[in-house]
C-alpha cells in the first residue's frame, strides 16, 4: 500500500498527491546518493543555465544533477505504478537542491513535457521555510499548494501555470527533491 491519492480538479486542471511513493530501501539508497554528491563538481546551476522567465524575482540558486543508472532504473520501476510512461528515453530523473532564496517563478513548461513529478526527500520541512509548490487552479487568479514532506510525490500537468515559492534565508536546510 502506497498511502493515499488526492485528486484536485477545477476548471480542467489536474494534480495528484501521493504519500510514501518509494520503498524504504530505495528511499535510503537515493538519500545516500544525493548527499554523497554534495561536494562533487557535477551540479548545474539555475543561475547559469535556466531561462530568465523562471528566475524572475529569484535570487537563490537551484543546483541540479541527473540521477544515474542503475538508480534511475530502480526509481522509474517504482514510479511506473503511478504513471505508466511509454518511452523511458523521454523521462528525466534529476536531483534538485534549492538554496536559500531559490525558487521558480510562475511558468509553464511550454509543452516540453506533458506531466511533471516532484518527490520530496527532506526528513522534515517547516512550511515557514518556503519552497512550496503552487499550481494554477481557476484561471490564473487562484493557486493551490502543497508543503514538502518526505516521500510525498506531486504529479501534475506541467503545461499549467506553476511555481515554487522561494526558500527562506533562515531555512534549516536545503530543499531536496527529485524531478
Amino acid at each position: 500500500d502506497y498511502g493515499y491519492s488526492l485528486q484536485f480538479c477545477s476548471v480542467g486542471i489536474l494534480m495528484k498527491l501521493f504519500e510514501d511513493v518509494l520503498s524504504e530501501e530505495l528511499l535510503d539508497e537515493i538519500t545516500t546518493d544525493v548527499y554523497s554528491k554534495l561536494d562533487k563538481g557535477i551540479w548545474n546551476s539555475s543561475i547559469l543555465s535556466w531561462p530568465q522567465d523562471v528566475k524572475n524575482h529569484i535570487t537563490g540558486t537551484i543546483n541540479t544533477t541527473d540521477i544515474e543508472e542503475p538508480l534511475k532504473g530502480k526509481l522509474l520501476a517504482e514510479f511506473e505504478e503511478y504513471h505508466p510512461y511509454k518511452d523511458e528515453s523521454k523521462v528525466y530523473a534529476i536531483y534538485y537542491l534549492m538554496t536559500p532564496n531559490a525558487g521558480i517563478s510562475v511558468h509553464t513548461d511550454d509543452n516540453s513535457y506533458t506531466w511533471n513529478a516532484t518527490i520530496y526527500l527532506n526528513e522534515t520541512w517547516n512550511p515557514d521555510w518556503g519552497g512550496l509548490l503552487l499550481w494554477e487552479d481557476g484561471g490564473g487568479d487562484y493557486f493551490r499548494g502543497v508543503v514538502p514532506k518526505k516521500n510525498r510525490m506531486v504529479l501534475f500537468d506541467s503545461n499549467k501555470y506553476h511555481l515554487v515559492t522561494p526558500v527562506a534565508p533562515t531555512a534549516g536546510e536545503l530543499r531536496v527533491t527529485i524531478q
